[in-house]
């Protein structure tokens, strides 16, 4: 169910094992986040910068051939490949300083040649989308939404991604949370449902949810309603007698909040050998004293979890 409605990873990509390929196929694909993602793993260290540059040199062919999905889905997947090299994953993965300081560098150098190549639309385009998803975390009133708007301030329109980058920079590593994570002082978590990868990058381990911080995303991000309506459309049950199948409606729309959020921590999960990354749900307190129908709960996001896992 998830990979229809999240299409957070493709079931045909053809798998390599060389991780600069995997990295520039599934940017190429949409799938940018994931992208990003792949390359944050232990083994990586020492050879990541050689990663980044085949990975640059295969979409920048890509880039240059004209096709104007190619272009944004190349951009959207090295400002996320950035993001992490400026947050805390980059320490996670044992990546050092010095790793972190050239991938950024050829990162920074291939998105100003390419925003000369076009006058910066697709760099733009990536940026403002960006900017508005942080800005909808806790309907503008969040931490996320407040770095969205420093960032945003300091950008500078004859070098969109150099400045979005350096903004980011100051933005993430400034934060209390990343010093204290990065003093070793401390872990953190979040209860919420959106605005979680921001928080990754600050150092969070952790994220909890219930139904009604779900709820608060659907405030917050319009799309989930088209997500759920998905779901619900394969449910004729639900549309016959709501209110008989109200907890259940409930349970479904507060996994299609949660999905996301299971793919942001499972680097975190795997970096730590599953000592951090923990994504946990509040079960219906209204079935609190029923073992039964607690269970059968836990036994349906158990489900969806595990296939999430497995992607």
């Amino acid at each position: 169910m998830e990979t229809n409605i999240w299409s957070v990873c493709p079931d045909d990509l053809h798998s390599s094992a060389d991780p600069s390929y995997q990295l520039a196929q599934l940017a190429l694909a949409g799938y940018s986040q994931l992208a990003a993602d792949t390359i944050l793993r232990k083994e990586n260290q020492q050879k990541v910068v050689s990663i980044i540059e085949s990975s640059i040199n295969q979409l920048d062919q890509a880039f240059h051939g004209n096709t104007l999905s190619n272009r944004r889905r190349s951009v959207d997947a090295l400002l996320e490949v950035a993001l992490n090299f400026l947050g805390m994953e980059r320490k996670r993965a044992g990546f050092t300083d010095e790793e972190s300081s050239q991938v950024i560098t050829k990162i920074v150098s291939t998105l100003q040649k390419w925003e000369r190549a076009e006058a910066g639309e697709s760099s733009r385009a990536s940026i403002d989308q960006m900017l508005k998803a942080m800005k909808m975390v806790l309907s503008g009133k969040g931490m996320v939404a407040k770095m969205a708007e420093e960032i945003e301030s300091s950008l500078a329109q004859d070098e969109l991604s150099k400045s979005f980058i350096e903004a980011s920079k100051k933005a993430i590593q400034s934060n209390v949370y990343y010093r204290i994570v990065d003093a070793g002082l401390s872990k953190f978590g979040n209860d919420s449902a959106t605005g979680l990868r921001w928080a990754r990058h600050l150092g969070a381990v952790q994220v909890s949810s219930n139904p009604v911080i779900a709820a608060r995303a659907y405030e917050e991000i319009a799309e989930l309603w088209h997500k759920f309506e998905i779901v619900a459309s394969t449910h004729a049950e639900w549309q016959r007698d709501p209110e008989k199948y109200a907890d259940e409606i409930a349970l479904y729309g507060t996994v299609v909040s949660l999905l996301p959020n299971i793919l942001d921590f499972r680097p975190i999960a795997l970096l730590s050998n599953f000592k951090d990354g923990m994504v946990s749900i509040q079960l219906n307190p209204r079935k609190a004293s029923s073992v039964e129908e607690s269970m059968r709960d836990a036994k349906v996001l158990h489900y969806f979890a595990g296939d999430s896992g497995g992607l």
